[in-house]
């Protein structure tokens, strides 16, 4: 009877061969052997409320734009490198309408400063929030789809699905630029950071009040509030998470 003899070491170089000749053939199509960019996108808004609901007959009710964007920042970060691109910081100052400035939030005024930052002249050169859209996706364009998100993102994104609707831009338009799939790393830190069993405070894992900046060991957003600061204070929050999880996994 005929035996065949296969070393180990010809095993091994089989199954990584049968291996990757699986991956070629059953790896998704639309999966780039690059992968997407990642772009940390910050708005400074008037308030917390992006719509506000006004009566205008007897049972008649129309949504309207309530606390509006003053400023956006945005870096766009590799995955890979772990590192900001080159030329992928990314400011632009919004004039608000007028009645913006009188449903203004008291409270918000003392973490961005607005009022008195405007009248130092750093609105000077403010834009619309059409024009202010249009350059975030002539911005965004140098860089092939992003993939969007933030340190809590859900608000700015309320706020950003208001601006697209004021603006026009419909969803096909919108995802020539971005793909649909969003990250939040607050939701991370909570993931990485929250311990089963232990309880839960939400505000452990703010950084606007600075807890999860010491607990990470990075610097606190500086005050006033800009979006560029609060762009690159969650970069740097997805970075230090994704240090602790490389760690976590070795």
């Amino acid at each position: 009877m005929l035996k065949i003899c296969i070393f180990p070491q010809v095993m091994v170089f089989l199954t990584i061969l049968v291996a990757i000749i699986y991956l070629v053939k059953f790896l998704p199509k639309n999966m780039s052997s690059e992968g997407l960019k990642l772009t940390f996108l910050d708005l400074e808004t008037l308030g917390h409320l992006s719509l506000r609901r006004v009566q205008i007959g007897e049972e008649t009710w129309c949504l309207y734009p309530n606390h509006e964007i003053i400023e956006k920042g945005a870096v766009v970060a590799d995955p890979v490198t772990r590192e900001i691109v080159s030329g992928g910081e990314f400011e632009i100052k919004i004039s608000p309408t007028g009645v913006g400035e009188t449903l203004m939030d008291p409270e918000t005024e003392k973490i961005t400063h607005y009022l008195a930052r405007k009248r130092a002249g750093e609105w000077a050169k403010a834009v619309s929030l059409q024009e202010g859209m249009r350059k975030l996706l002539e911005f965004s364009a140098q860089f092939g789809k992003l993939v969007l998100g933030n340190q809590n993102f859900f608000f700015d994104w309320s706020f950003m699905i208001v601006a697209r609707a004021v603006c026009g831009i419909t969803e096909a338009q919108w995802g020539k630029y971005f793909h649909y799939g969003m990250f939040d790393t607050r939701s991370m830190a909570i993931q990485e950071l929250w311990v089963p069993g232990m309880p839960f405070n939400p505000s452990d894992y703010s950084v606007r009040q600075d807890l999860l900046c010491q607990t990470l060991g990075i610097p606190p957003e500086p005050v006033p509030h800009t979006a560029l600061n609060g762009a690159k204070t969650a970069f740097m929050v997805w970075k230090k998470l994704t240090e602790l999880k490389e760690k976590r996994l070795a």
